[in-house]
């Protein structure tokens, strides 16, 4: 598992070798699975395609969910495909340049201002995609459906 903020290798299926990101803010026990071979990462309820995670919910936090976003996730190689619980498939370099929650400019500075007040996020509730993706609460679970 993961131990603070430092990743620690995972071995799954067929031998590939990955690694736990702990990226608290849609729950505290959220966590994204990198597998740099692959050049995947498995965000759950963190990232989705131009949207992020509810953080309405009990643990949930909007500034954490912003630093997991733009401290981790956004740091992995651009051409990394993101794989999120629910709908399609991304890949950082879209997200960082097109995802209106966080976008960064080339140079990593703030390309726009996140919305917190009038920006809704994905909610699977209401969702009509037929795409299924990864989802890990880790160890606080998530109760929104």
């Amino acid at each position: 598992m993961l131990l603070g903020d430092k990743p620690q290798d995972i071995t799954v299926v067929g031998g590939v070798v990955g690694a736990c990101i702990h990226t608290p803010g849609h729950t505290r026990g959220s966590t994204c699975f990198h597998f740099p071979e692959l050049g995947v990462v498995c965000t759950g309820d963190t990232l989705f395609k131009m949207n992020i995670g509810r953080t309405d919910l009990m643990d949930g936090s909007f500034e954490e969910i912003e630093a997991s976003i733009r401290g981790k996730l956004y740091r992995l190689p651009k051409e990394t495909t993101v794989i999120p619980g629910h709908g399609s498939m991304t890949t950082i370099a879209l997200e960082k340049n097109f995802n209106t929650f966080f976008t960064e400019s080339e140079d990593g500075s703030d390309a726009v201002k996140p919305n917190k007040t009038t920006a809704s996020a994905f909610d699977p509730r209401t969702s009509t995609s037929s795409d299924v993706g990864f989802c890990c609460h880790g160890t606080y679970g998530c109760s929104h459906l």
